[in-house]
C-alpha cells in the first residue's frame, strides 16, 4: 500500500487523491457527504486517511477539534498548506494501524476510502480501537468502493480489497470493545450509495455507512 501511494502522491493533487483524471466530481461529492454526516458541530472529530484535506476543511468549519491523519507526507503537507490558518486542527503523518488515543477521545470518526486498503484482520482491529476511542453514542462515517475500482488511474497495481456491502456488514458486526464504561459495538444507522457517483459515473457501488457506538449486554 505504501509503495502504491508513493507513486500516486507525486504532486498531491485532487486527481491523485481520487485516482481519477476528472476532478469535477470532487466538489459535488464532498458537498453530498458533508450533508449526510451526523451532527459534529462543536464536537471532537478524528479523520482517518485525510489525504490532501478535501474533507478536513469542511470538518474544521464546524467541529471543535479535528485530528486529521494520513501516512503520505506529501498529502499532509498539502493539507497543512490549505488549512494552516485553522487553530482547531492537528495533522498527523502516521499509519492508521499505529495510532493510539485515550479511550473516549472523540465524538465522531470519519474515513473515506480507507478500509479498502486494509486486510480483514486489520479492519477488525481498527474498528475495535475506534469503538474505544469513541464516546458512548459517538458516530462513525466511512465510505468505500465496493465490488470494483472507482477511478481511471492507478489501476494496474492497485492493492485495494473491493469487498461487498455484506462483507463490510459482517466485519462491523464481528467487533466489540471493552471500555471502563462497559462493552460496546456498532449499530448501523445508514448504509447507502453515494448519489453523486450514480449521477456522474453510473456507479452504484460507492457505499457509505453511518454507525453509532452502542452498549452491548454482557
Amino acid at each position: 500500500m505504501e509503495e502504491f501511494w508513493e507513486k500516486q502522491s507525486v504532486n498531491a493533487t485532487v486527481c491523485e487523491m481520487m485516482l481519477d483524471s476528472n476532478e469535477y466530481i470532487s466538489e459535488p461529492e464532498v458537498n453530498e457527504i458533508m450533508q449526510v454526516l451526523p451532527n459534529y458541530e462543536d464536537k471532537y472529530v478524528l479523520e482517518l486517511g485525510a489525504g490532501i484535506g478535501r474533507f478536513t476543511s469542511p470538518l474544521c468549519d464546524k467541529a471543535k477539534n479535528v485530528i486529521a491523519v494520513d501516512f503520505m507526507q506529501k498529502f499532509i503537507e498539502r493539507n497543512k498548506k490549505e488549512n494552516s490558518h485553522r487553530n482547531n486542527l492537528q495533522l498527523k503523518c502516521e499509519n492508521v494501524m499505529k495510532l493510539d488515543f485515550p479511550d473516549l477521545s472523540f465524538d465522531m470518526v470519519f474515513s473515506n476510502w480507507l478500509f479498502m486498503y486494509l486486510y480483514d484482520d486489520e479492519v477488525k482491529t481498527l474498528l475495535s480501537r475506534i469503538l474505544k476511542w469513541l464516546r458512548p453514542g459517538g458516530k462513525m462515517f466511512f465510505r468505500e468502493s465496493c465490488y470494483t475500482k472507482v477511478g481511471n488511474q492507478g489501476c494496474e497495481d492497485n492493492p485495494s480489497v473491493f469487498r461487498s456491502p455484506p462483507d463490510y456488514n459482517k466485519l462491523i458486526n464481528s467487533v466489540t470493545a471493552k471500555t471502563e464504561n462497559g462493552s460496546f459495538g456498532f449499530n448501523v444507522l445508514t448504509c447507502k450509495p453515494i448519489e453523486t457517483y450514480i449521477k456522474y459515473k453510473r456507479n452504484q457501488h460507492q457505499i457509505y455507512w453511518i454507525m453509532e457506538s452502542e452498549r452491548q449486554e454482557e
